[in-house]
């Protein structure tokens, strides 16, 4: 079990991913923001990553237009919640974002999945899959 320190640091790097997306910036971008590389940006945002100095937070917090308690806040609250739901409106938003052929293909593949996933399978409507009715599994 994760101690509440590794859970913090989880929910920091949730935190600053969800600030990079919306503003539209790559890691590798965000990473040029924030004077870091792209290596650096993946690793804070699948930490944990133990021993962050103060500064290095800062930087990245100043690069997603945060202050630093407005991260740690967004951190504490991304801690208390289950990974794969934090997952799933950015799952939703690069779905709807993708051409609609590619994104059709995407929607064939998770239903394939849910039909091999009995739990998921089992949820109140069986129908197909699509970008309008995925969030319903959250």
């Amino acid at each position: 079990m994760a101690s509440s320190y590794e859970k913090f640091l989880t929910g920091l790097g949730l935190a600053l991913k969800k600030a990079r997306i919306e503003k539209g910036y790559t890691q590798a971008e965000f990473g040029k923001k924030a004077g870091r590389n792209q290596s650096a940006i993946y690793k804070l945002e699948n930490g944990p990553v133990p021993g962050v100095p103060l500064n290095v937070l800062y930087e990245v917090a100043q690069a997603a237009g945060l202050s630093l308690a407005e991260l740690f806040r967004d951190a504490e609250i991304y801690a208390d919640q289950n990974p794969a739901k934090k997952k799933l409106p950015d799952l939703l938003k690069n779905l709807e974002n993708m051409p609609k052929s590619r994104r059709e293909g995407v929607e064939r593949i998770l239903n394939e999945i849910l039909i091999l996933l009995p739990t998921l399978s089992d949820r109140s409507s069986n129908k197909p899959l699509t970008t309008d009715n995925l969030g319903q599994l959250s």
